[in-house]
Parts: C-alpha cells; sequence; structure tokens
C-alpha cells in the first residue's frame, strides 16, 4: 500500500494554509465508502483564509445540501491560490489513479469559480465597525462580495470519479449589491 495512501486517521480541528502545503507530505486516508480524509504531515485540515471573492447566484440547494459558487477575481493572489489548488487535484489523481478527478475549480467572466458546501456551522455575518459580528442568513448572499475562509475537508469519491470535498467555514460580506 502507498504509505500516503492509509485506512485510518486522526482528526483534529487544526488548520494549515494551502498556500504552506507541500503535496508531497500529503496524507489520504479513507474514513468512509465513499469518502477520504486529506491532512498534511501535522495531522491538519488544509484550509485557504480571506479569500475576497464574489457570489454571482446565491445557495443551490442540490441533494440536501447547500452549494456556494464563490468567484476569484483574478488577482496575483487569487491566481495562487487556483494553482495550488489545481496542484492537490493533480496529486489526489495520482493517488487515485481509478478515479477520474471531478475539479472543484471552472473558469469564469471574471475569473475561477470554486464549488463550496455551506455546512451547518458556517458562520455568515456581517463585521460591524466595533468588530461586533452580525448574523446574516445565507439566502441573502447573491452578488455580495465576500471575504471567506473554505476548508477542503476531504476527497469525495463515486463508483468512477472523486474530488475535492470543499467545505465554507466562514463568510464576512464586505459589500451587498
Amino acid at each position: 500500500m502507498n504509505n500516503n495512501l492509509e485506512n485510518t486517521h486522526n482528526n483534529t480541528n487544526n488548520n494549515t494554509n494551502i498556500e504552506d502545503i507541500n503535496v508531497n507530505t500529503l496524507r489520504i486516508c479513507r474514513s468512509g465508502k465513499n469518502y477520504y480524509n486529506i491532512t498534511d504531515d501535522k495531522n491538519t485540515q488544509i484550509c485557504v483564509n480571506e479569500i475576497y471573492s464574489h457570489i454571482p447566484f446565491g445557495i443551490e440547494r442540490f441533494n440536501n445540501k447547500i452549494i456556494l459558487n464563490i468567484e476569484l477575481i483574478t488577482s496575483n493572489e487569487s491566481n495562487n491560490i487556483v494553482s495550488k489548488i489545481e496542484n492537490l487535484e493533480k496529486y489526489i489523481s495520482t493517488k487515485l489513479p481509478n478515479l477520474g478527478l471531478t475539479t472543484c475549480v471552472k473558469k469564469s467572466k471574471l475569473g475561477h469559480i470554486i464549488r463550496g458546501h455551506y455546512m451547518k456551522n458556517t458562520e455568515c455575518y456581517i463585521l460591524k465597525k466595533n468588530g461586533e459580528k452580525m448574523n446574516v442568513d445565507e439566502s441573502n448572499l447573491q452578488l455580495s462580495d465576500c471575504k471567506i475562509n473554505i476548508i477542503i475537508k476531504g476527497i469525495w469519491t463515486t463508483d468512477n470519479n472523486c474530488g475535492l470535498y470543499v467545505g465554507i467555514n466562514s463568510i464576512n460580506i464586505v459589500k451587498f449589491n
């Protein structure tokens, strides 16, 4: 068995920024029939913090899940994030060679779109001038500009395909349109 493909995994709540990830130190661990956890050499999950983005469509409900398309406006920072995610996806395809890869990043008119899962514990808020957070319902996100924190929760699989499971940790709305 490949030393980076394991059957067990110890969960932690720690995260490592995707900018600091070396794909050669990643561990992929089966944690269910159709799911793998992915962690770095410190056993932490991979995150991307403070992505300045646009929410073009609002939320989408699909198979009892809430999906959010996050549009990254082309910049050096967003290009670096996209490049890191694409490298991570290439790495996954080498570790799961019998499955086709469904990428979580798609090109858009303004840059790239990342498809993420709005989770039960996703924090959605406006930051007031005094630093206090005012919670906002996810149904009000369409056409908003935001700073979003995401986490690479793992890898989903089907009989023929796999892809990154991207979870949305928090959404700080900076501008309603």
